[in-house]
């Protein structure tokens, strides 16, 4: 055992011998799941059913928000597995590409089954190597970044501490444990500073509200839906919940200061990466911040301007280690992110003034557009495809697909794409035309693609000619 890794031991001892008999994990409903002991005790369970395993063996873990992800994390970790946390929304065949990418020896599954698996590793992991994280590629290729103990640790403390964590604190868990988001602030502050976690699996507003509210959390770790499905519904937050945190997509000024009116209490904004963890938080109270204001550095991360590009740096001990089967990534190298966003540093702090990447932010998972190209283009009578992200206040982007077409009707193609995609991968809207503006790679063009769609949607809007598309997922999902 190294010393990192006897570090991190050595951290999950101490909270364990100081919370043995302390309820570590709730429900929903608020019922007792596991104390720390017991946590401990499934561990060791999960130990004996994985069986041993070949040093850096890779492990899928599609758990969904479940009870038994702490216990089965320090199992694997304690076989000297890596982890490889899964989406439960992914298909199976966009996981087991995952698992194939990654040539996995395991995975364990929705319904806590473990199957073993062969398939072949194509290059080495990193000696350090403990986790993987998934995020997509180009042509809809999964990549997986590599981090270590000690880039776990060091992103969990900088949240805890910039934040003010506190051990006393009850995280509620709605958002997903796969993401690195729901992984660092919540399974990891469990595990390292005693801070216990509601699993919490019913996604919908008022769930949330009464969750919170039988189980006394303190914490609310969500993103910017959240915050407006409270608003649009009245929905006021216990007061037992001192800190409200957003992220996955900037926050819209309009859901703040509604939220605020509502609950008499600030959101406050978390800004990061799956590369390099958290980047910047919001910890002050105004409520009037410019837009895509996200505060400060985390303490121990340091950002460097780039003037010249308008983006940042991102440098300190939580970077990720480089990415799989990649010798080098021009984005991710030698301890350093440099994130797709374009941001701009004002007094106080950064904001967040656009993005220059092809990849569409939904809510914070990265969307190749090709990923649904790919899906669309097979449709008989389809030529040219465009998908692209459109802003929105709520989830960052969200999905817009041009389609070339005589034949095919909207409503078929998103029905095929929902046989085909993940949820949250399916377009919002599907525009038929039987000529597309000229196609383009360069992003200077799907700017233009924006500028032009919204301008459609304004006219159609103004001429009371069709429904807005972003009111339309409400029902069509």
């Amino acid at each position: 055992m190294d010393f990192i890794e006897a570090r991190f031991f050595r951290r999950w001892q101490k909270v364990l011998a100081a919370n043995g008999g302390r309820v570590a994990l709730w429900d929903g409903e608020g019922k007792a799941l596991a104390t720390f002991s017991e946590i401990a005790e499934k561990a060791l369970a999960w130990e004996l059913r994985i069986g041993p395993l070949a040093p850096q063996t890779p492990v899928g873990v599609q758990l969904g928000n479940h009870p038994e992800w702490p216990a089965v994390l320090l199992a694997l970790w304690k076989l000297g597995a890596i982890v490889v946390p899964l989406d439960v929304s992914l298909r199976e065949e966009a996981t087991r590409q995952i698992l194939r990418e990654a040539g996995a020896g395991m995975r364990i599954g929705v319904s806590q089954e473990v199957v073993k698996l062969d398939f072949i590793r194509k290059t080495a992991f990193q000696k350090a190597t403990r986790l993987c994280k998934v995020t997509s590629g180009t042509g809809g290729r999964p990549r997986l970044i590599e981090f270590g103990w000690a880039e776990l640790l060091a992103d969990a403390d900088a949240i805890c501490e910039t934040m003010g964590l506190r051990s006393e604190d009850v995280n509620y868990g709605a958002i997903p444990f796969s993401h690195s988001y729901g992984f660092a602030n919540l399974l990891l502050p469990l595990l390292t500073r005693g801070i216990a976690l509601v699993v919490a699996r019913d996604p919908f507003p008022q769930a949330l509200i009464d969750g919170m509210r039988k189980t006394r959390a303190t914490i609310l770790p969500g993103i910017p839906v959240f915050y407006q499905s409270f608003n649009r519904l009245g929905l006021v937050v216990p007061e037992t919940v001192r800190l409200c945190v957003s992220a996955g997509a900037p926050l819209a000024g309009e859901i703040a200061r509604d939220f605020f009116e509502l609950n008499a209490r600030k959101t406050h904004s978390f800004y990061g990466a799956s590369e390099c963890g958290g980047i910047t938080y919001d910890a002050s109270e105004e409520v009037e911040v410019p837009p895509g204001y996200v505060g400060v550095p985390l303490r121990g991360v340091q950002v460097e301007y780039l003037p010249a590009f308008s983006k940042i740096a991102v440098r300190g001990p939580a970077v990720g280690l480089g990415i799989y089967g990649e010798p080098q990534d021009a984005a991710l190298q030698k301890g350093v992110f440099r994130p797709d966003d374009w941001m701009e540093v004002i007094e106080g702090g950064w904001r967040i003034t656009g993005r220059d990447s092809l990849f569409i932010n939904v809510a914070g998972k990265k969307l190749d557009p090709q990923t649904v190209v790919n899906v669309i283009r097979p449709i008989a009578g389809v030529g040219e495809v465009m998908v692209f992200g459109v802003p929105d206040g709520r989830r960052g982007e969200l999905t817009v697909a041009l389609v070339q077409t005589k034949r095919a009707a909207s409503r078929e193609i998103i029905a095929h794409c929902r046989s085909w995609l993940a949820p949250w991968q399916v377009p919002v809207e599907v525009v038929c035309l039987e000529r597309l503006p000229q196609p383009t790679e360069s992003r200077t063009h799907r700017r233009e693609l924006i500028d032009w769609y919204l301008e459609r949607q304004s006219v159609l809007q103004q001429a009371d000619a069709a429904p807005h598309p972003l009111r339309q997922n409400q029902t069509c999902r």
